[in-house]
């Protein structure tokens, strides 16, 4: 039988498409990274889109969950060890961008707030500092409700 014998990954080939897939690298930037003598002159190309996805399914459907699931991983274990700051940083950049993580500023209250402050311990000065706080905050407040549209009961 004449022609090209058909196309077999190596194991090579199959953790190099798996790896760059789990980095989200594009499958046209894949191909060009994969390579195959063509003609007589034993010349390396890359090879196509077909034969990628054709040959390499199962590593390119697997890559990104398997890193990601390996990140979060990282991630719950560095979380529990405070030695590794910066490192859990990058874990949490990847997983914000790629596994769909986000943080969020959102706080719900229902209204109630169910707390005591127990001053007796203060000193005079204490309470003195306390009281100077409370006054400034209210007056800072003031303008705010002032030029809103809501009246005060």
């Amino acid at each position: 039988m004449a022609g090209r014998p058909p196309f077999e990954a190596t194991n090579e080939e199959r953790q190099l498409v798996k790896a760059l897939a789990s980095y989200g690298t594009k499958q046209e930037t894949i191909v060009l990274l994969v390579k195959r003598p063509k003609g007589k002159a034993g010349d390396l190309a890359p090879i196509s889109l077909p034969t990628l996805r054709k040959h390499f399914k199962t590593e390119l459907a697997e890559g990104e969950p398997s890193f990601l699931a390996k990140v979060a991983d990282q991630a719950a274990k560095m979380a529990l060890n405070e030695k590794h700051p910066k490192q859990f940083e990058a874990i949490r950049f990847i997983l914000k961008c790629r596994a769909g993580w986000r943080e969020t500023d959102r706080m719900t209250h229902d209204g109630a707030i169910d707390f005591n402050l127990d001053f007796s311990g203060a000193t005079e000065d204490e309470l003195a500092v306390i009281e100077k706080f409370l006054k400034r905050r209210v007056e800072d407040a003031a303008p705010a409700a002032a030029n809103s549209n809501v009246k005060a009961a």
